[in-house]
């Protein structure tokens, strides 16, 4: 275990600590004060440093009980800082360096700060508030780097208090900052100062100028009082470094959940215990788990996905999950609720999401992102889900997607297999669970990712190998902080904190003093409320009318009415029926329901609507919430009064939604008040219109297939998107977001019965322009190909800008050559699951290999600098892939139901005579290799880049991988010439 020695001096703080493996031996410090109303100066802060380094290293090593002997390295602060005090600190630790031959290590102060947050709380990829006298900034860690989100553009807020601190007279010992949150605390009046947030950085010299004029009248006036302008400032300050730490949150994909939750529970180590996961059933919340581990594993994001390489490491962590005898079961949301509760939020984090992008393509105008730690925007690949489902069909594992969002969904799930549930979601700490259940929460940053051995075999396991099992840190209700609460009254915690449906109401007065008490002395602002808030609610026990009595008091009128609708909307999502819809997700995965005792189950039937919207009397609306708080009957379901989505649906219909074959996004526009949100993806900005824009044709098509079905079925009343019966897409226009409405177009499909190859061929010469006869390929496979690349060079702007055809369209190109090679290799396994794991294992790392020496090549005639065009043009192709594919499912679901409401036996897939899609981890298999590849075809000439491909970058890519598969170069260059060939006939045709 290494031994360091730590020097610090950056300021007019002196640190000396030695450090054991991770562990803190001794960390003495002394600190250079100055009279009250001064600050330190570089040279007067040397010299104190000059006088007690060599005492405080001595201090050091005897209080750790080390010898200098015993150390393996030592470290020093090598910036950022004042110079002065850097250089005596640098110069010493030099000095013992060499007189103790000993490694020196140098240390960016900044980073140190953050690595040491990582370590104490065992944080995989946090996002960081950074702040000190001389940083604020907020700053994730993930893909193994840091990317800076958000920063002040004047002074740090640590130098804000630092200079308030002086103009109000106050003591530099220990610390200014430290002087004016004591003062903080005794402050009761609130003075309004400017809240300067622009954007995703925020500004404090302006609200510190305005102290500066105001302070002086203020306190001679007796108005206000020094602590007032304390609290007063502290308040200012700290709500707009939250402000952009939770937009920075919402750009790292994860749900907000119960704002600052999270955070306040994994602070006290009493709420989480721990646990060894081994022959259960563990569900998870899949789009959380998603997005947490492809950034986790530290895969590129801004090239459009690596996805073979995802593949592979989801395999890995399922066959773990194996090893342990542990059944994963992945849970995927649907559609949005019906309302469009969430959509202002989906938006706003949409425009936040804009601005990182816009800004890290400026950056990126300059620089190589590769090799900078600016923020690349955390913007998941767009088929990160697509190719997740792929891997677990491909390994038989369970999965299902729910009607609507999952959250709920996920608890009862769970709950009903008397199972574990993983998320880092904190609304899955509020669900108003059986009092009886065994309920926990496994967050995934305290799920390990490998297993251990067990010092004894269980009876499962008799006869195997070993017996395994996976650590992780549990959360029991029950066990934790919130015990306090009586179950029935835990949501109306996020209805007083907020959440992503709801921002925090107005507070009770009794809260309000809690925030200010001395009991919550220590804790930051956002724990202090949510310790209040739970505090209060404790003191009810079961009295359910009282509480909610206090939060509605301070409304009337229409507010009321309006706050009331907000707060039963929230309470709902929190509310769990254990007898319907976890019983359908069971039954449809063929699960049996988990041994438990009899529990009494905490769900109520909700009142319609209508008649929350009528509660304008205090006493209607405390009688609307109450009523749809949970309740402790026994087996009471609940009686939701929306109308279900699948209703009425065709099995076909159910079982591919299901499975996650029918995307939500697009049935957003239809069954969501509002319509669909479309994300932004890695996209050029420069470009008015969406990137979605190239898919809208399909997405229309889409469209009218789903209405003509619900209209057909006696179900259109479900469509509530818009009032005409339309649908409804938000996305980007220029740098805003934007509603369309679209005009669907009224289709029969198929025409007449029984279901007829023709009207296939029909449909889409009709429809999309692409004649399937003029397609002379091989392979339905190629087929598919040609068909998405024309379509797609038809409707990309870029694409069409930089290119005469597909012949020299170097992103087709690129595209083509990698998804045939790849396709090849793993055609050549012949369904062997051991072939499979192991070509994709070897194509990650020679993939990686050829990426860099691409990007080598590159460089040496421009600077190696990302092409948004290309990743554009990237993204614009995987669209239009799911896209185009999920069309072809909609039309084989309407063939299949219309042959069998006829009485046809005969087989109605039809588009199995056409297309089969090749899987999206093998279409598009590492984003990094194809956006070099194609810059380096666009290198040369148009007329030259097919005969350059043919001839130069086949060969070269070949001679890089293994030469366990035979590939002929000129057999796969006639096969792209011959690919090409029929797109060009097709896209002649007008």
């Amino acid at each position: 275990m290494p031994v360091v020695l730590g020097m610090e001096g950056s300021a007019n703080k002196l640190g000396i600590g030695v450090v054991r493996d991770g562990v803190v031996l001794s960390n003495p410090r002394v600190t250079y004060v100055t009279p009250p109303g001064e600050g330190f100066q570089p040279t007067e802060t040397a010299r104190h440093h000059q006088t007690h380094i060599i005492s405080l290293v001595s201090r050091a090593l005897r209080e750790a009980n080390i010898g200098a002997e015993e150390l393996d390295a030592i470290a020093y602060t090598k910036g950022p800082g004042m110079g002065a005090p850097l250089l005596v600190v640098a110069v010493v630790a030099r000095t013992l360096s060499q007189l103790w031959n000993k490694p020196l290590i140098g240390v960016n102060h900044c980073i140190a700060h953050i690595e040491m947050g990582r370590l104490i709380t065992g944080a995989h990829s946090p996002v960081v508030l950074y702040v000190s006298g001389g940083n604020t900034q907020v700053i994730s860690f993930t893909s193994g780097r840091y990317r800076i989100f958000g920063e002040t553009i004047d002074i740090a807020l640590g130098n804000c208090l630092d200079r308030f601190a002086r103009i109000v007279n106050l003591s530099n010992d220990p610390s200014p900052g430290y002087n004016v949150e004591m003062l903080a605390r005794k402050g009761s009046k609130f003075f309004e100062l400017p809240y300067s947030v622009k954007g995703m950085d925020v500004s404090f010299a302006g609200l510190l100028s305005y102290l500066e004029q105001r302070s002086c009248d203020l306190l001679q006036s007796g108005e206000y009082t020094v602590e007032d302008l304390c609290f007063s400032l502290q308040e200012t300050v700290f709500a707009m470094v939250v402000e952009i730490t939770e937009r920075a949150m919402a750009h790292c994909g994860t749900k907000m959940g119960v704002r600052g939750l999270f955070t306040y529970l994994t602070q006290q180590p009493d709420n989480f215990t721990q646990y060894d996961l081994h022959n259960t059933y563990l569900v998870f919340d899949a789009e959380n788990y998603i997005a947490n581990s492809y950034r986790q594993w530290g895969l590129a994001q801004q090239y459009g996905g690596e996805y073979l390489s995802f593949t592979v490491l989801i395999r890995a962590a399922i066959n773990e999950l194996q090893k342990c005898r542990i059944t994963p079961i992945f849970v995927f949301d649907g559609c949005h609720e019906r309302k469009g509760s969430k959509r202002e939020t989906l938006l706003k984090r949409n425009a936040e999401c804009m601005d990182t992008l816009s800004r890290f393509l400026n950056h990126n105008a300059f620089n190589d992102v590769e090799y900078t730690q600016q923020s690349t925007p955390n913007i998941l690949p767009k088929l990160t889900n697509h190719v997740f489902l792929s891997v677990l069909e491909e390994m038989g594992i369970h999965h299902v997607k729910c009607e609507r969002e999952a959250d709920i969904h996920v608890a009862e799930l769970a709950i009903y297999l008397n199972c574990p549930v993983v998320s880092n979601d904190s609304d899955f700490f509020i669900f108003g669970t059986p009092l009886a259940s065994d309920y926990r929460v496994i967050p995934f940053m305290f799920l390990e990712q490998k297993s251990k051995p067990l010092p004894s075999r269980c009876s499962a396991c008799t006869g195997s190998a070993g017996c395994y099992a996976l650590p992780c840190k549990v959360f029991r209700p029950s066990q934790s902080v919130l015990r306090r609460i009586c179950p029935p009254l835990r949501p109306l915690l996020p209805v007083l904190v907020g959440n992503d449906v709801i921002s925090s109401v107005p507070f009770p007065s009794a809260i309000t003093w809690r925030i200010n008490s001395s009991q919550r002395n220590g804790m930051s602002y956002n724990g202090r409320r949510i310790h209040a808030v739970i505090d209060w609610l404790s003191g009810f026990s079961d009295d359910l009318s009282t509480p909610v009595r206090e939060i509605l008091s301070l409304h009337h009128g229409k507010q009321l009415e309006y706050i009331t609708a907000q707060i039963v909307t929230c309470v709902l999502g929190y509310v769990l029926d254990l007898h319907t819809v976890c019983r359908q997700l069971a039954d449809f995965l063929s699960l049996k329901e988990g041994s438990k005792s009899p529990v009494c189950i905490a769900s109520s039937p909700p009142k319609p609507n209508k008649d929350i919207i009528k509660a304008s009397t205090l006493e209607a609306a405390v009688s609307a919430v109450t009523n749809v708080l949970p309740s402790q009957q026994c087996g009471v379901p609940s009686v939701k009064t929306d109308a279900k989505l699948m209703c009425g649906w065709p099995p076909n219909f159910v079982s591919k939604f299901r499975q996650g074959c029918i995307s939500t996004t697009t049935l957003d526009g239809l069954y969501v008040q509002g319509g669909t949100v479309m994300r932004i993806l890695m996209e050029d900005l420069r470009l008015s219109n969406s990137i979605y824009h190239v898919t809208e044709q399909i997405r229309q098509l889409q469209y009218g297939l789903v209405i003509h079905l619900e209209e057909k079925l006696g179900c259109s009343y479900k469509l509530c998107a818009s009032n005409r019966g339309d649908a409804v897409e938000y996305r980007r226009q220029g740098l805003n977001m934007c509603c369309f409405e679209l005009q669907v177009p009224r289709l029969v499909f198929p025409p007449v019965q029984p279901a007829s190859p023709d009207f296939f061929i029909d449909f889409f010469k009709h429809h999309l322009r692409l004649d399937l006869r003029l397609v002379k390929t091989d392979t339905t496979e190629s087929n598919s190909l040609v068909c998405l690349l024309v379509f797609w060079f038809r409707h990309s702007q870029i694409a069409r800008s930089r290119s005469s055809g597909l012949h020299d369209c170097s992103v087709a190109l690129a595209v083509m050559v990698c998804a045939l090679i790849t396709s090849t290799y793993f055609n050549s396994a012949h369904g062997n699951w051991h072939a499979v794991k192991s070509i994709t294992a070897d194509l990650c790392d020679r993939f990686g290999a050829l990426g860099n020496n691409l990007k080598e090549q590159h460089s040496r005639f421009q600077s190696s600098r990302l092409s948004i065009e290309i990743i554009h043009q990237l993204n614009e192709l995987q669209l239009v892939h799911q896209e185009f594919h999920q069309l072809v499912e909609l039309m084989d679901i309407l063939c299949v139901h219309a042959d069998i409401c006829h009485g046809c036996t005969g087989p109605a897939i039809l588009s199995g005579r056409f297309f089969s899609f090749v899987p999206e981890w093998v279409m598009f298999s590492s984003g990094r290799l194809l956006h070099w590849l194609a810059l380096n075809i666009e290198h040369s000439r148009p007329l030259d880049r097919m005969h350059w491909v043919s001839t130069h970058w086949i060969p070269w890519i070949l001679s890089g991988l293994s030469k366990t598969v035979y590939l002929d170069a000129r057999s796969l260059s006639d096969r792209i010439n011959s690919l090409i060939s029929s797109a060009e006939r097709m896209l002649q045709v007008e």
